[in-house]
């Protein structure tokens, strides 16, 4: 929502009520997670690390206040800064948790403190050309009741659908954990990871720029302009997109027994399939803004029900 309104004063307004929700979100976990660690970790089969579903919180607030300064900062156009941010987020996640093993500590906790610090560090960034920013001084002050009327479809909608879109992308790990065994878990983790780094790294940057540039675009009625920036960009993604996955899948099993050991071949046998459906979730992730533009939010709920419903009982067969 930070991205639709004419306003400035609106969107940063939209920003201060989401970074709010935000922390009233994480204090809520916190508390739930105290009193129901035990369950929420054997559900998991996480019981001998029952430590980690404390991380959850950390990381939600990380995750999220990330997002809501780097969309503001794609508001702006400020797409350099996004850009180096989310590589950064890449970097320092990677750079920690590899520097950390190679020191000795070898432990599923150096990669939460990992992910959480590439956040923070990002979000710092974000935060300091934010706060320089002047905002117009507003003809109407809005409250955050205000706010939760006029964009309530977004709340209403636009959060089980991306709860639905992420449950999507971890199920496979969190059902193998729990139904097969961990290391099958970390086998498929470790082969996803690898294959969503493009998607992460262009995926987030396209998204963003391609929903800034159709907001822009239908808040002036210019519905044709719309309609030729999303033909080109699916033709760029499709011709740029696809020859990398391909070719991911193809060399994926001797690379990682190459670089990680035979052991790890496993995990490489993996990439064939999950290539293309990398590929398909880039597409997806580029495209999902104009739900948002045109005010959709119902399909795209419905789009990821079905999705996730289709997804389990492929996983369950």
């Amino acid at each position: 929502a930070i991205l639709i309104p004419n306003s400035d004063y609106e969107a940063k307004r939209i920003a201060s009520l989401s970074i709010t929700i935000i922390f009233a979100l994480s204090l809520v976990l916190t508390v739930v997670i105290f009193v129901y660690n035990k369950e929420v970790s054997t559900l998991l089969n996480l019981e001998s690390m029952q430590w980690i579903v404390f991380s959850i919180p950390a990381l939600v607030m990380s995750q999220s206040i990330y997002l809501v300064l780097s969309y503001h900062s794609v508001r702006k156009k400020e797409f350099w800064l996004v850009s180096i941010t989310g590589v950064t987020v890449g970097l320092v996640d990677r750079v920690s948790a590899i520097g950390a093993a190679f020191l000795g500590f070898v432990s599923p906790l150096t990669l939460v403190l990992s992910r959480v610090l590439s956040n923070v560090v990002s979000s710092i960034g974000l935060l300091f050309y934010t706060s320089r920013e002047k905002c117009e001084t507003p003809v109407i002050e809005l409250s955050n009741g205000d706010l939760v009327k006029r964009y309530q479809k977004y709340i209403i909608f636009n959060t089980p659908s991306t709860l639905m879109m992420n449950t999507t992308a971890q199920l496979p790990t969190l059902l193998l954990t729990a139904m097969v065994s961990p290391v099958a878990a970390g086998l498929y983790a470790m082969a996803t990871r690898v294959v969503s780094i493009p998607v992460i790294a262009v995926g987030g940057a396209l998204s963003k720029t391609y929903m800034q540039k159709i907001a822009e675009s239908y808040s002036t009625g210019d519905t044709v302009l719309i309609e030729v920036e999303s033909k080109r960009l699916l033709f760029n993604v499709f011709s740029y997109g696809l020859i990398p996955f391909t070719l991911l899948s193809v060399i994926g099993s001797p690379i990682f027994a190459l670089f990680l050991g035979p052991e790890w071949e496993e995990a490489g046998s993996l990439l064939v399939g999950l290539s293309f459906l990398a590929f398909t979730s880039l597409v997806v992730q580029t495209f999902g803004g104009i739900f948002d533009v045109y005010k959709q939010q119902e399909k795209r709920l419905f789009f990821h029900v079905s999705n996730f419903m289709a997804k389990v009982g492929v996983l369950l067969i």
